[in-house]
């Protein structure tokens, strides 16, 4: 699998369609050069478009095909966006060489849309300004030049779409896994490991459950869980699978619910279970979850108890769900304001990870789910660490695939060594022990963290009780770890106004705890960490310490608060 592919993708269409604008988003989306052909003519050529057109369109027209050349003899990279000009392809051989070189989309507008943008955009336009009637000209141009747009591999409609959702929806279209020029077969993450099994990813991958082509679509329902708050330009990640799919209108359902922590309540859950029940599912069928960490985490509760086992496959929407939650078959609801306390183990028949859904995350949620990168390069890829320190200004679809897939083998080889949490499996908690409790004492009153905020917290706490308990060997790994998070836009210690009373009732709370004393995860080095019983006067000392360098005072008794 390659994203992008190794070809230049070209953006044909009339102006005003969004050739440049989303040609450029879509560039940063994918981590390649962008190039505007008009910008290439002008830097050539050492005159602006209106003056090359003055000298007469037959000059200007010789300077595009002059640019064009050697742009394809000498591209920036091989999977180079380029925005062609509206009329670049009713040159004699311009066309053929286009398709011949790479991808060929044509975007396009209504008329009356096209003059609007124009109206709003400075730039010279030669062959539409000063027109008496834009739009009718715009739509003249723009049969004119019909045949070559048709010569495209697929069309995409701008109308009422802004940048970033045009070119999400361009990237769906061009590896839509049932007919997308782009599409190929997505890669196993972890082959070979048993917790492994079933869990591809690629740009528009779907679960065989519902691939047409697989042969393995379920004879009964098929049960869609997922979280309505998904932005509507992923529509096309699962639509034309379902619709291609025999009888799906008979068998198909559908159930919506709202991301969050608040689904992972037992009454949401006993819901679904009576919906399913009302919907006359049975066995036969299959319960498809699509959405973050905590709706994969209801789908795997409700699925796991359902007439004792209905089959489950995955698509998780988050960074954090494909790295994390949605692998090793442990989902859990909250009860009573703690995390986790009721849960299953029990693998899903499949994990389908498409990074194109990463491309409308807010930053914040990237965030979260790089506290989890961070989590797994500690325990068993050091040369993760290495990735995610080259982030880049803005994460591109290629570097957040490869550090959600580098991720997710680290967890999935813990899994398979000990699938049920008997030793190894319980090394995957690193930094959630702090970090559960600060999400749960923000519950009660105080700063509200994500997830991820408050596990990158939890990382750093747990990398300074390794040091105090004699188990870091590697000195140097907290500051190193602590600058990574930095960098990544992640907290390294609690904000003010903790409920320190609460965060010590969820410490004494946590599920990992045997026989009343506290269990934590500690690095010794990048690669290495262990499980390790810590004292509770330890505990009160460097938690005091810690919130101490947060600026947060000494706080109350040793024995009774951080």
């Amino acid at each position: 699998m390659r994203l992008p592919p190794g070809r230049p993708l070209f953006l044909c269409g009339p102006s005003g369609a969004g050739k440049t604008s989303v040609g450029r988003r879509t560039a940063a989306l994918l981590g390649v050069p962008f190039v505007d052909l008009d910008e290439r003519i002008v830097e050539q050529e050492g005159r602006p478009i209106p003056a090359l057109f003055d000298a007469g369109e037959k000059v200007f027209r010789e300077a595009e095909w002059r640019a064009l050349a050697r742009l394809l003899t000498d591209l920036p990279h091989p999977g180079t966006v380029v925005a062609l000009g509206g009329g670049t392809l009713g040159q004699e051989g311009l066309l053929e060489a286009v398709l011949e070189a790479g991808t060929l989309v044509h975007l396009d507008a209504a008329p009356a849309t096209l003059a609007r943008r124009l109206a709003a955009d400075p730039a010279p336009r030669p062959l539409v300004d000063g027109a008496e009637d834009p739009v009718a000209r715009l739509a003249a141009l723009r049969e004119s030049r019909a045949p070559g747009y048709a010569r495209a591999v697929l069309r995409v409609d701008t109308d009422g779409l802004g940048v970033d959702e045009a070119a999400v929806v361009l990237l769906r279209r061009l590896w839509d896994p049932v007919a997308g020029p782009w599409r190929e077969p997505p890669a196993p993450v972890a082959p070979g490991l048993p917790a492994g099994r079933g869990v591809v990813a690629g740009p528009g991958a779907i679960p065989r459950a519902i691939d047409p082509a697989s042969g393995e679509v379920p004879g009964g329902a098929l049960v869609l869980l997922i979280d309505e708050d998904l932005p509507h330009v992923h529509a096309g990640a699962l639509g034309p699978a379902l619709g291609a799919l025999p009888g799906e209108s008979d068998r198909l359902r559908m159930f919506t619910v709202r991301g969050g922590e608040s689904v992972k309540e037992l009454g949401v859950a006993a819901s679904t279970w009576e919906a399913l029940l009302d919907a006359g599912v049975d066995r036969d069928g299959m319960l498809l979850g699509v959405g973050g960490g905590t709706v994969t985490d209801l789908a795997g509760v409700v699925a796991a108890l359902y007439k004792r086992g209905l089959p489950l496959a995955l698509v998780p929407t988050t960074l954090l769900a494909q790295l994390d939650a949605a692998l090793g078959g442990k989902n859990a609801l909250n009860l009573a304001g703690t995390k986790n306390v009721l849960g299953t183990v029990r693998f899903p028949r499949e994990v389908a990870i498409d990074p194109l859904w990463l491309a409308t995350l807010p930053r914040r949620e990237v965030a979260v789910g790089l506290a989890e990168a961070v989590k797994s390069g500690i325990l068993g890829d050091p040369g993760l660490l290495d990735v995610l320190g080259e982030a880049p200004p803005e994460p591109s679809l290629p570097w957040l695939h490869e550090v959600a897939t580098r991720a997710a083998r680290v967890k999935l080889g813990i899994v398979s060594r000990d699938p049920e949490e008997r030793g190894e499996r319980a090394l995957l908690n690193l930094g959630h022990t702090l970090g559960h409790a600060l999400e749960g004492a923000g519950a009660e009153g105080g700063p509200v963290l994500s997830h991820g905020e408050a596990v990158a917290i939890g990382t750093v706490f747990a990398l300074r009780l390794a040091a105090a308990s004699g188990v870091l060997a590697d000195r140097e790994l907290p500051d190193r770890v602590e600058a990574l998070l930095r960098s990544l836009g992640l907290p390294v210690r609690p904000p003010e106004g903790v409920n320190r009373a609460a965060l010590l009732r969820h410490l004494e709370r946590d599920k990992k705890r045997r026989e009343g004393r506290g269990r934590w995860v500690l690095p010794a080095r990048a690669g290495e960490a262990r499980v390790r019983e810590v004292d509770h006067r330890t505990l009160l000392r460097e938690l005091r310490a810690f919130f101490d360098d947060a600026g947060e005072g000494p706080g109350g008794e040793e024995d009774d608060a951080p």
